[in-house]
């Protein structure tokens, strides 16, 4: 803001921003981080728009890659990589489900899941 002298910058009071400071910082409490005296509300990642109130679509944007095991699930804030059916998370990935079936027969046995097929001699 222009000082009283007409040449001097004067940096706004707390609270506001913009040109003469004549905004108010009404940033969202959960998105933003701070408010900064010539930009504004400062967002928090995940989150955009003047009072960081509006959600980032992480998925739809491309800003998580998920494995072709998993899905992308948007939250407000921010998104996660969920299983897809049939697999269970172990560690960082996802992993295929064995629901196994063994049948014996004349000395050798079979064994099926969803992922393959073996037979064990």
């Amino acid at each position: 803001m222009l000082d009283n002298d007409g040449r001097s910058c004067v940096a706004c009071g707390l609270g506001k921003w913009g040109i003469n400071c004549a905004n108010d910082c009404a940033c969202s409490s959960f998105g933003s981080s701070s408010c900064d005296a010539k930009i504004g509300c400062i967002c928090k990642a995940g989150l955009t728009g003047q009072y960081c109130d509006k959600d980032v679509d992480e998925c739809t944007s491309g800003l998580l890659q998920c494995t072709s095991t998993e899905k992308c699930m948007n939250t407000y804030g921010s998104a996660l990589c969920q299983c897809i059916d049939g697999y269970t998370r172990v560690g960082d990935g996802c992993q295929g489900q064995c629901f196994c079936l063994i049948i014996s027969h004349s000395f050798r046995i079979f064994s099926l899941s969803l992922v393959s097929v073996q037979i064990i001699k």
